[in-house]
């Protein structure tokens, strides 16, 4: 069985067979991958010639060419010289003028099964010829040699188009004849392919084109996106432990991961896209995030990107921050590296009034040592952002409920207006249930400066102080959700 296209967290299985068979003048409806169709014309019924015999230019033969120097084909009609054809009213003599090979080009994914059969008679004595499938004349591997006397003699047999090949050449060569010399016997007709295959596999995963997003890549399949519905937004205050002015605009950073994994279902890359959209305070802070799964081992894992040039962030050759229990990567160590600072008592991009400053992108680029761990095991949906506060790596602020990092200070836990128990996993929360950082999985505005999120968002309090188990969809903009003109 084969995995169909997988969006977050899916995986459907399909197997689709399709099996044609081709005789006489015939239509190939089996193209796939990009080929031209090919008519198989295996009784050589075209062209319909009128006289007894002709000999014609190839291209006067549709689907067949030949080696002949000349491209002369020599078309029989039933009974000239006392010979039958096997099907139709015609057939052909592979040796016109010259012994050669007559042959044809389908488009065929691999792993298509083809199952063949010929009719192959000498004209005046024993003929023999081969028939053999390849990606090219000069590749041809003989499937069967036909010595057959002045009576037709069937043969059949199977070929597998293997992997990597999309385009398949049928060659049917003249090999000796009973003479009297080059010019004469081996006489063809019949000709017969059952297909069987699945749908085109142009890089030959076992993932049909049309059920991946890297039909052309065998190490990559599928995108596999968090959010799966497209944007998420993460807001911080950094006044920790202490609410401040609680507008929830001191770090907002826009996020998406995209985790590529391949036709075997294990993850092989990680795209985290954030974009920096606002800094609204004066404290030069900094931003990451840590992998949640300890499944996942540092010394498989490779990092790059971000934006750390203040010397404060040390990390190891692979990227990754040092002295972490788990993952941790950092995206940037200073905001205001990104949206320049404009001074005065306000952050950046927060106030009306004030020159809006261009968002900035970050592109992380995460690698994991191949066919080894899978998207449950990664587990992205849980990842761990947070921030540390005006350059000081040791003051970290997380969404509630999440651990610190191993490089926090634990001192500031339930000091403040922390309610924090860090037994019980309870952690960066108030006595009151509220938070010092959100995770939306939608891109959402954010508060101005100086107004709290309570005055912004309507359902947001009832949401924090019960746990988010009410109005989880606070958020959102329905009547009576938002208050829009104290949003940025």
């Amino acid at each position: 069985m084969i995995p169909s296209k997988m969006k977050l967290y899916t995986n459907v299985k399909v197997l689709l067979l399709i099996t044609l068979s081709f005789t006489g003048i015939t239509q190939l409806d089996a193209q796939s991958c990009g080929c031209l169709d090919t008519h198989l014309n295996g009784s050589f019924e075209d062209p319909n010639i009128a006289n007894n015999n002709i000999q014609t230019d190839e291209s006067n033969v549709p689907g067949w060419n030949t080696s002949a120097r000349d491209n002369r084909i020599e078309i029989w009609k039933n009974n000239f010289l006392s010979v039958p054809a096997v099907e139709g009213n015609q057939f052909i003599e592979i040796n016109a003028t010259q012994a050669a090979t007559i042959y044809q080009e389908l488009c065929l994914e691999p792993g298509t099964l083809i199952s063949w059969s010929i009719y192959h008679r000498g004209r005046n004595g024993v003929d023999v010829a081969s028939i053999g499938f390849g990606a090219s004349l000069a590749s041809i591997s003989i499937s069967e040699i036909m010595s057959d006397g002045k009576s037709w003699g069937l043969h059949r047999g199977t070929y597998t188009v293997p992997a990597g090949q999309t385009t398949t050449i049928i060659a049917i060569t003249a090999m000796s004849t009973a003479g009297p010399n080059n010019s004469y016997g081996n006489l063809i007709d019949d000709f017969n392919l059952s297909i069987t295959h699945n749908p085109c596999d142009s890089d030959g995963d076992g993932i049909a084109d049309v059920d991946e997003d890297y039909p052309n890549d065998p190490t990559r399949a599928f995108d596999n996106y968090f959010p799966a519905g497209g944007i998420g937004t993460l807001m911080f205050e950094d006044l920790w432990p202490y609410k401040g002015d609680y507008d929830f605009n001191d770090i907002v950073v826009d996020y998406q991961f995209n985790t590529l994994t391949n036709s075997s279902n294990k993850i092989v890359e990680t795209h985290a896209d954030f974009t920096l959209r606002a800094s609204g305070a004066r404290y030069e802070n900094g931003f990451g995030f840590q992998l949640p799964s300890s499944s996942i081992l540092p010394s498989q894992i490779k990092v790059s990107g971000g934006n750390l040039s203040g010397g404060l962030i040390s990390t190891n050759l692979n990227g990754l921050e040092v002295n972490q229990n788990l993952p941790t990567i950092m995206v940037f160590d200073n905001a205001f590296d990104l949206l320049p600072f404009p001074g005065g008592a306000t952050g950046v991009n927060t106030k009306e009034g004030t020159s809006a400053v261009p968002v900035a992108n970050i592109a992380i680029l995460i690698l994991y040592e191949p066919n080894i761990y899978t998207l449950g095991e990664l587990n992205i949906g849980n990842f761990n952002p947070f921030i540390f506060v005006d350059q000081d790596r040791s003051k970290e602020v997380h969404l509630p409920n999440y651990q610190p990092t191993a490089l926090a200070d634990m001192n500031a836990f339930g000091s403040g207006e922390d309610d924090s128990n860090l037994g019980s996993g309870r952690t960066y929360r108030s006595e009151d249930n509220l938070p010092w950082a959100l995770n939306v999985i939608d891109s959402i505005p954010y508060p101005k400066e100086r107004i709290d999120i309570i005055d912004c968002y309507l359902l947001f309090d009832d949401w924090a102080q019960s746990n988010g188990t009410q109005n989880a969809n606070w958020f959102q903009d329905r009547p009576g959700y938002r208050v829009n003109g104290n949003l940025y």
